[in-house]
């Protein structure tokens, strides 16, 4: 949560991150934020349809599935670094995309508002990631949504599970 303390009235994002990795096709997880608040606490249901692998979504692709800091280092650390991820429409209607959920910290993702591709079509963009990320472990993701009648999302984790920096000395 960004804010522990809030007034009558008062709101704040709270970050709930569901895990599909032990998953596979239809899933419903539920969570519920306790508070002292009077009355009854809402209870937050999420239901997916889980696919193991892009192949098997037949709307669109977006590749690669996972950006991984950890697997390429950049060479010049002052300037962000870079990833390309690209985009395909594989169904047969014109489609319109849009990021629906993005880190806040560290990360650029450039994706033109509104990109429609048609059937086929395919547009590669960057997700850029500031120097400061050297220093910070973080699991993020970033999603986006289709405007085929499902609304077909693909959510694009963002990892990097270690530090940076000069090799420790091993001990004699």
């Amino acid at each position: 949560m960004e804010k522990k303390e809030l007034a009558v009235g008062d709101s704040t994002r709270v970050k709930l991150i569901f895990n599909t990795g032990h998953y596979s096709s239809q899933v419903r997880k539920s969570a519920r934020i306790m508070c002292n608040a009077a009355g009854i606490v809402p209870r937050l249901n999420i239901a997916a349809d889980v696919k193991r692998d892009m192949d098997s979504v037949d709307v669109y692709r977006a590749l690669p599935t996972l950006v991984d800091l950890d697997t390429e280092r950049p060479e010049n650390q002052k300037d962000p670094w870079n990833y390309q991820v690209t985009l395909k429409n594989v169904s047969d209607e014109d489609l319109e995309f849009s990021v629906v959920s993005m880190p806040h910290h560290y990360v650029h993702i450039d994706f033109p508002s509104g990109l429609k591709l048609g059937p086929g079509d395919e547009k590669t963009f960057k997700v850029e990631f500031e120097p400061g990320i050297a220093d910070e472990l973080f699991t993020e993701s970033f999603t986006l949504e289709a405007s085929d009648a499902k609304h077909t999302r693909t959510t694009i984790p963002l990892v990097k599970s270690r530090r940076w920096g000069p090799a420790p000395l091993s001990s004699l």
